[in-house]
């Protein structure tokens, strides 16, 4: 960036009318969302070079935007939108994929952490997308057999059969599905 863009969120204040003159002292301060990167103060100082010119005891600091480190990434079998990327007060929304439930909190938010720094923090830790499952695991039957097609995972189908001279009580097909939305306890 060019220094005229990265000054873009600074303001300066001087302590006297005088903005230039020799003792003159000037306080940078940065925009809501911006971290200043230098000197808060400057103070135009005698070079003694012999001419009428000064030297600022600093140079003019820059304002950065506020970011949280790392920027969210989709989950593992899901999905995150960030309202503004990981500036400074954006917000993450994660969801899931079909067949999985979603551990941790659904919403991030990026805040500042107030340490004077560019760097910010989420207010939590990125959740996880984890599978959801059917309990009890079947895998065998009393006097009869169990066939799952993907053992008690989401959408698994289970047929129980009967030996011979034995009669089917219940249901002869369980499917595994969602069971309270948000957890990884699914349902039959």
């Amino acid at each position: 960036q060019n220094d005229a863009s990265k000054r873009k969120h600074v303001t300066t204040t001087s302590s006297s009318s005088d903005t230039n003159f020799i003792e003159s002292e000037c306080s940078f301060s940065c925009d809501s969302g911006y971290a200043r990167v230098g000197s808060a103060v400057s103070t135009c100082l005698d070079d003694f070079d012999g001419n009428l010119l000064g030297a600022w005891s600093s140079i003019a600091p820059s304002c950065l935007p506020i970011t949280c480190i790392p920027a969210q990434i989709d989950p593992l079998n899901g999905a995150v939108s960030c309202t503004n990327s990981n500036f400074l007060s954006s917000r993450c929304s994660f969801t899931c994929s079909v067949g999985f439930a979603l551990v941790g909190s659904d919403v991030l938010t990026c805040n500042d952490d107030l340490d004077g720094d560019t760097l910010g923090a989420w207010d939590n830790v990125a959740p996880s997308c984890q599978p959801i499952t059917c309990l009890p695991r079947y895998t065998s039957l009393i006097n009869g057999a169990v066939s799952c097609t993907n053992t008690n995972f989401y959408a698994s189908e289970c047929v129980f059969t009967c030996d011979q001279n034995y009669v089917m009580n219940g249901n002869s097909v369980l499917t595994c599905g969602e069971g309270v939305p948000g957890n990884v306890i699914g349902a039959w």
